[in-house]
């Protein structure tokens, strides 16, 4: 078609006449340019295929090339009052602005569009370019008069009429009190504010979360500084007034826990820090298990302080004994190593053939067992309290299914109780004296993967799961 076409069309010195032979006179109006511009594109394509004359394809690529240099060359409206964005900025998107008039020739990126999940919970993101936005690392859930009450008092102090106390004697829990389930993927770990009253929750989601554990038990701030699934995170000190959290993005930040800021980063060296701990007695000092190393940061300035570096594999846990002296780690080397807090040299190596790794592990309340939860489905126990740690050959519980997760073990304040999650979503509860399973909860419908016992109160159990759901038991 193209070929007849180009054969009947009539040919003239310096202008195209159409098939009738009418002069084509210059188009005047938007509408007849951009049809002209159509045809122009049309005739050279034609041309091209149909091999036509030399003259007739020089003299429409010419007048194309003139026209399309007029549209570009034309001057950048101002910025628009509404955003304040000039259309001449080079990171400018037709999507993300529909009403400019002509989109530029050349736009290869622009603001990331996963921006805009965080830009509908409300943050801001920071864009490209020397005028940058200010980030919004969290959202406050509360109400004016739950930020500050009449008494001056912060959302995250103790309320008045709760009481903290020594628990004599733990209960088993019996049932479900309260379910959160704000966050969008699975939660990965919760912890109980050094107070008792509120609960930190992380999630694959790639935000954080405090809620009240009592009252109407809403949930108070979301922290969004990381970009992907948060693997843990731990409170700095007893104050509870910062804690640290570290994420599968290769970052660790340390949050301040009202305002939501974040106050300092650290220097992971590009690798994903799978322990935390904080020193007990001097909340600045943070360990973090990173490239097989575990590194001492000073939390007030981001330095990195020292490193002890005898592990052949990835750490998985860190624990603070003897009040805060020394520190037990785990790894996938499957050894346990005991360290001198500031000293780089090891003091003690447990290792055996018949090991296993231990992916989590804790202390109990009153300081004296190291509890490990091993890759063969069993919880291991070691005393802490002598020059040498020592394993429990007598204590070790079984029963569950944990091998392949990282799942929290420990144990119920008055040491009653030992409890631990499962792959079947679950949590077992042991007696410490008898080693007998004394109770399981069906919790959740995927991996249980973390289990807190409040530290002030007898029978209350905080449960999360992959099924992205966050459980109260009492």
């Amino acid at each position: 078609m193209f070929l007849a076409a180009s054969r009947t069309m009539p040919r003239s010195r310096g202008r195209l006449t159409r098939c009738t032979g009418t002069p084509h006179a210059p188009p005047t109006s938007g509408r007849a340019k951009q049809m002209t511009c159509e045809w122009l594109t049309t005739i050279l394509t034609i041309c091209s295929i149909a091999n036509a004359g030399p003259r007739l394809q020089r003299w429409a690529a010419t007048t194309y090339r003139q026209k399309k240099k007029k549209r570009t060359k034309r001057a950048p409206e101002a910025a628009r009052p509404e955003t304040g964005i000039a259309l001449d900025n080079p990171f400018y998107l037709k999507s993300s602005q529909p009403w400019a008039d002509e989109p530029f020739d050349n736009v290869d990126d622009a603001i990331d569009g996963a921006a805009g999940e965080a830009g509908e919970a409300g943050a801001t993101v920071e864009p490209a370019g020397p005028n940058k936005a200010e980030v919004k690392t969290s959202i406050f859930h509360g109400t004016s008069d739950d930020l500050e009450d009449y008494q001056g008092r912060s959302w995250i102090d103790l309320p008045s009429g709760y009481k903290q106390g020594t628990v004599e004697k733990c209960r088993l829990p019996k049932k479900v009190v309260h379910t959160w389930s704000s966050h969008s993927k699975g939660v990965s770990a919760i912890r109980f504010h050094p107070s008792g009253h509120l609960l930190l929750s992380t999630s694959l989601d790639g935000t954080a979360k405090i809620s009240r554990v009592h009252g109407n038990r809403k949930c108070m701030r979301t922290y969004l500084g990381h970009s992907k699934g948060i693997r843990t995170a731990e409170f700095a000190g007893t104050g509870g007034g910062q804690f640290v959290s570290s994420s599968f993005d290769k970052s660790v930040k340390l949050w301040d826990t009202e305002t939501g800021a974040i106050v300092t980063s650290f220097d992971t060296k590009n690798a994903i820090s799978f322990a935390l701990a904080t020193h007990p007695t001097h909340p600045s000092i943070l360990l973090a298990g990173i490239n097989k190393k575990i590194v001492q940061f000073d939390t007030r300035t981001g330095d990195n302080l020292q490193e002890y570096d005898y592990h052949l594999d990835a750490v998985n846990s860190i624990t603070f004994v003897d009040e805060g002296r020394k520190f037990v780690t785990s790894s996938d080397d499957k050894t346990i190593r005991v360290w001198e807090f500031g000293v780089p040299v090891q003091i003690q190596v447990i290792k055996d053939t018949e090991m296993h790794a231990a992916s989590t592990a804790s202390l109990s309340p009153d300081g004296t067992t190291w509890l490990g939860q091993n890759a063969d489905n069993t919880i291991v126990s070691y005393s802490v309290t002598g020059p040498k740690v020592r394993q429990l050959k007598k204590k070790t519980f079984q029963g569950h299914s944990s091998a392949g997760y990282a799942i929290d073990v420990g144990m119920a304040p008055d040491g009653q109780y030992l409890y631990s999650g499962d792959g079947e979503g679950r949590v077992f509860l042991w007696s410490w004296k008898s080693r007998k399973v004394v109770k399981t909860l069906s919790a959740h419908q995927q991996v249980c993967v973390g289990c807190r016992w409040h530290p002030f109160e007898a029978s209350t159990l905080a449960t999360c799961s992959w099924d992205g759901s966050v459980k109260l038991w009492a």
